[in-house]
């Protein structure tokens, strides 16, 4: 019960949330975490501790070389290493899964991502095709043996065993293992919102990798809470966030721009200010509005007219979607002591709920 009443007070904005609260909510969309987590005490390069993992998300239920979503992509701050993301503002589609890991196994996760779409496609081969994986990142080098880079190749292998439409874990799991928020753990965080609309239902779905923020500036649904809990002795403003939007509206890729750059407004509600050394990346895609390479089929569905009235309610839905994701990996992170016997507390939701409540 009291877990609950702290959740109600971090629920954002007025819009319906899906069944599952998450980007899974999308027909077809899943998820698999790999993670991370063993040694503790003195850090040594190549040995650890390790905390960190892998996130990867596959966004269709067919062949996503075959049957590619329509995609947009957008670069709020971009200090980042991200991979893929300027074929996909060329032409539009998403012809990958959507990998998230740290920022020194981006190389290491390319690797195993093209490997595995050459398994899943052996076609690319044998009509010398290349491939373009698409991989995003954050720093988890405050708790994380960074530079051991012990993500490897094989784990996308073994992680695309495990792919689930059911996988909503948040917090220290996957990509999300070793990351930092607002001075608390950070890590995955999922959310969805239902847009209605001339009696039809649409879903916008989020996941985040959370890895950023100043606690002073942590607000909560608009109220400054961050300046009434005890500071950090090492305050800073970088940092980086991952954010992946998916819609089952047959959105085209112009379209999914304009919701990507609505995201920045759902980070702004959590406090964030896109800081100097900060990677802000967004993603977007619609798994209603597919690009087919058989055939003659170019896209399997109707294009939505710039109607304004329906476009506020998505445009509403991504920015409480956003800020969501960010307050449910808040939520569900737990306490992590990590190298050098670094230690990265939970968020004190208890006490923000105090806050909140006017204590």
């Amino acid at each position: 019960m009291e877990a609950e009443k702290i959740k109600q007070n971090f629920k954002v904005g007025t819009l319906e949330e899906g069944k599952k609260s998450s980007i899974l909510d999308l027909k077809g969309v899943s998820i698999s975490n790999f993670t991370m987590n063993r040694g503790k005490g003195k850090m040594e390069i190549g040995k650890g501790p390790v905390r960190t993992g892998l996130t990867m998300l596959y966004p269709v239920s067919e062949n996503v070389w075959e049957h590619s979503p329509v995609c947009s992509t957008f670069v709020a701050n971009g200090y980042g290493k991200t991979t893929g993301l300027a074929q996909i503002k060329e032409l539009g589609v998403l012809e990958t899964p959507i990998f998230l890991t740290n920022t020194m196994s981006v190389g290491d996760v390319w690797a195993g991502a093209a490997e595995y779409m050459l398994e899943q496609n052996p076609q690319l081969a044998e009509k010398g095709q290349t491939v373009n994986p698409v991989v995003g990142e954050c720093n988890d080098g405050y708790l994380n043996d960074i530079y051991g880079r012990h993500i490897r190749p094989e784990h996308v292998l073994e992680a695309s065993k495990n792919l689930s439409q059911d996988n909503t874990e948040g917090g220290n799991v996957g990509a999300g293992t070793g990351m930092v928020s607002f001075g608390y753990k950070g890590g995955l965080g999922h959310s969805s919102r239902i847009v209605e609309y001339n009696e039809q239902k649409f879903i916008v779905g989020c996941l985040v990798l959370a890895n950023y923020g100043e606690r002073k500036h942590l607000r909560i649904n608009g109220v400054p809470v961050g300046h009434r809990l005890p500071q950090t002795k090492k305050e800073k403003n970088d940092g980086s966030i991952m954010i992946i939007l998916g819609t089952d509206i047959p959105l085209d890729n112009r379209q999914l721009d304009r919701i990507c750059r609505r995201a920045p407004l759902g980070l702004a509600l959590t406090g964030s200010v896109l800081g100097h050394g900060s990677g802000d990346f967004v993603l977007s895609f619609s798994t209603t509005n597919i690009q087919s390479r058989k055939g003659n089929l170019i896209y399997s569905s109707k294009n939505v007219r710039e109607k304004g009235d329906f476009l506020n309610r998505v445009f509403q839905a991504v920015v409480e979607a956003v800020a969501a994701a960010v307050y449910d990996a808040l939520l569900r992170a737990e306490t992590m002591v990590g190298r050098d016997n670094r230690r990265v507390e939970a968020l004190p939701a208890g006490k923000i709920t105090e806050i909140l409540q006017g204590g």
